[in-house]
């Protein structure tokens, strides 16, 4: 088992919490103290429907203690205005560092969603108004309001490009775009979870240089011991198998569901499972929480 001084440097970079309009494990100010006693050298706060840039910045300056990082994002949906450089724009210059393609609006999570209710969204009564967004146009396109936002991003240089819950269709037609306008490092959330991506495909985007989160919040055994639920841990061997490069892959927990384990507790899980399960190393768990995720936000 690892000890828990392992923790100590870890970017754990998708992590919930509140203020948010559905009820969370814990506020950013719990989520600074426990990432602190951790030993976190910093994480990533994703809220689905506000830029999360006010809640970080008052607990980084307030109460992170030995450089512990709270960086904010901002998630393109449509309760900010999808691709609303406007908004994009604000949260920049209030220090968020990544950006997110959309996700509860999606066509895809619209989709998945019918006939109940999501429940990120907490008491909202206005989702039922959502108009779906599907990023590529009627010539096979990214519409052009996406261009302008990769642009954007590729532009001040120190942002993350994150493709949310867009299908892996738009996935694939997103990445060459934004590699080729200057986009630096981009992420691809979770592959294997909601969106679902053939295995091909996802090392297509690897060799591209988009890295390849695998999230706690997806593998059966660190939810309920139970491998069969959701993913399965032989997913990062399939991975591996279908030609992904190791060093292009990264953990994050994507917790702070009320329903979730801690955010912390829960990723040392994953760790802990993937050293027991998988023989992961020491060296091997480094690279995918610390070194990679590091990389990623531009920490060398």
């Amino acid at each position: 088992m690892l000890d828990r001084s392992f923790l100590n440097g870890v970017y754990d970079l998708h992590i919930h919490t509140g203020p948010s309009v559905a009820n969370r494990k814990l506020d950013a100010y719990e989520m600074m103290l426990e990432a602190v006693e951790a030993g976190y050298a910093g994480y990533v706060v994703k809220d689905h429907y506000m830029p999360s840039a006010h809640g970080c910045l008052m607990v980084e300056k307030h109460f992170a203690r030995n450089g512990c990082r709270a960086f904010s994002s901002i998630v393109l949906n449509n309760s900010v205005g999808g691709f609303n450089l406007l908004a994009l724009d604000t949260a920049y210059n209030m220090g968020t560092r990544m950006v997110y393609m959309p996700t509860v609006s999606t066509k895809l999570h619209i989709d998945d969603h019918k006939g109940r209710k999501f429940l990120g969204s907490g008491n909202m009564t206005t989702t039922d108004l959502e108009k779906p967004i599907y990023i590529i146009g009627k010539d096979g396109e990214l519409l052009p309001e996406v261009i302008e936002v990769l642009k954007y991003i590729a532009e001040k240089g120190d942002l993350v490009l994150s493709t949310g819950h867009i299908s892996w269709q738009e996935t694939d037609v997103l990445l060459p775009k934004a590699f080729e306008l200057g986009v630096k490092n981009i992420i691809v959330n979770h592959p294997g979870f909601t969106v679902n991506a053939p295995i091909e495909k996802v090392a297509e985007w690897a060799k591209m240089g988009a890295y390849i989160e695998m999230t706690a919040c997806e593998f059966g055994m660190v939810l309920k011991d139970d491998d069969t639920f959701f993913n399965s841990l032989d997913l990062f061997q399939r991975y591996a198998d279908a030609g992904v490069p190791f060093e292009q892959m990264f953990v994050s927990s994507d917790f702070g569901q009320k329903i979730s384990p801690d955010p912390v507790a829960g990723l040392y899980k994953f760790l802990n499972l993937l050293q027991e399960k998988l023989g992961f190393t020491e060296e091997m768990l480094t690279s995918l929480a610390k070194t990679v995720p590091a990389k990623i936000m531009g920490i060398e």
